[in-house]
């Protein structure tokens, strides 16, 4: 049997017009995108899709090198937001060409217990709850260490009610001793979702003993199902994000008013103003070095006065500004002049830290 087929006729000269249509200027360059961030330009999406503040470990305030004090959370030693669990981690910040361009990194010695790296994102469980996100990185160990990768979502501020997601836990996930770009899509779900848990993205090393290592670098997370080019914010930006948990001032000059000012009310008792830099999380405690109460004598001597511990802190409403107690060692203060807070020598171990870290 002859089966015959027919088609309408097609003007070629009219398809051929039709190539021609203008898609307008952005229309073309997305369609001439060859990558996802390509694109994403080309529509002028440039929102911040990095949830991971300082990914890159260019904000290093507390100094480029640390050792974990000991095991627990909440032992951020090194570079700003991220924190290593097991006492006697050493921490510190290299540098090192990545795919052309020369990039910062943390690098993590395992001492006595393990190395476990992590940093949290603030209300992050909320933001990817149930939706498809993706982690990378790049990574490598010069003892070849097994890594694990994990989500751990917890209560607000807190290590408490965690709920983890498992990334990364093949033990046979052997580091490379060259820099090797990992990337990971999941979607994570947190039983106890709201609107104030946060993330902690962690890394550790399976089965691995001491003197290993791992380093890592160019840390993103970001929603969608591409792990697409690393984002560099400006160093100016980056800083403002880490100071929303922790902000430290000194001065390469002695003597110079870095911790704000106030009145003295007792002989050894100083009432404290000092505006922050930038709201920050929550009411910061403080910490310091060597700092020294000068003024506060009618005389015309410029008393000076070690401060020996802080009391009372309370903070505006938006937490941009504090107020605390001073106490000093001796009682050289006249009640009723003003005073401030100054550090004693000219190095970077006299400072003043408020920190409100996750």
């Amino acid at each position: 049997m002859a089966i015959t087929a027919s088609k309408p006729a097609i003007n070629i000269r009219e398809k051929l017009a039709e190539l021609d249509q203008p898609q307008g200027i952005k229309g073309t360059e997305v369609l001439r995108a060859d990558t996802a961030d390509e694109a994403r330009n080309a529509i002028g999406a440039r929102g911040r899709k990095n949830l991971i503040i300082n990914g890159g470990f260019d904000v290093w305030q507390r100094g480029t090198s640390g050792t974990t004090p000991s095991s627990g959370y909440g032992q951020y030693d090194s570079a700003d937001r991220w924190a290593s669990y097991y006492n006697g981690t050493a921490l510190s910040k290299q540098s090192s060409t990545i795919n052309g361009s020369l990039s910062n990194s943390l690098k993590a010695i395992w001492s006595y217990v393990n190395i476990f790296l992590y940093t949290k994102v603030e209300n992050g469980s909320s933001i990817i709850n149930g939706k498809e996100v993706t982690l990378s990185f790049y990574a490598k160990s010069s003892t070849s260490s097994r890594l694990r990768v994990r989500f751990r979502f917890f209560d607000s501020a807190a290590e408490t009610n965690s709920v983890t997601h498992d990334i990364e836990t093949d033990s046979s996930n052997l580091l490379n001793t060259v820099w090797t770009k990992y990337s990971y899509t999941t979607t994570a779900t947190d039983s106890l979702v709201n609107t104030t848990r946060d993330l902690a993205v962690l890394f550790d090393i399976v089965a691995g003993s001491s003197g290993d290592d791992i380093e890592i670098a160019q840390v993103q997370l970001e929603l969608g199902n591409q792990a697409t080019e690393f984002e560099h914010r400006s160093y100016g930006e980056e800083l403002a994000l880490c100071q929303r948990y922790y902000q430290r001032h000194a001065s390469n000059t002695s003597s110079y008013p870095i911790g704000g000012h106030g009145y003295i009310y007792a002989a050894t008792k100083v009432a404290i103003g000092k505006d922050l830099v930038t709201s920050m999380r929550g009411v910061p405690a403080i910490y310091m070095g060597d700092l020294v109460i000068r003024g506060g004598n009618t005389a015309g001597i410029n008393s000076n006065s070690a401060i020996t511990s802080i009391g009372t802190i309370n903070s505006a409403l938006d937490n941009s500004s504090i107020t605390f107690t001073a106490t000093c060692g001796s009682a050289t203060l006249e009640v009723g002049q003003l005073a401030t807070v100054c550090n004693a020598l000219s190095n970077d171990g006299d400072y003043i830290a408020f920190d409100a870290e996750l």
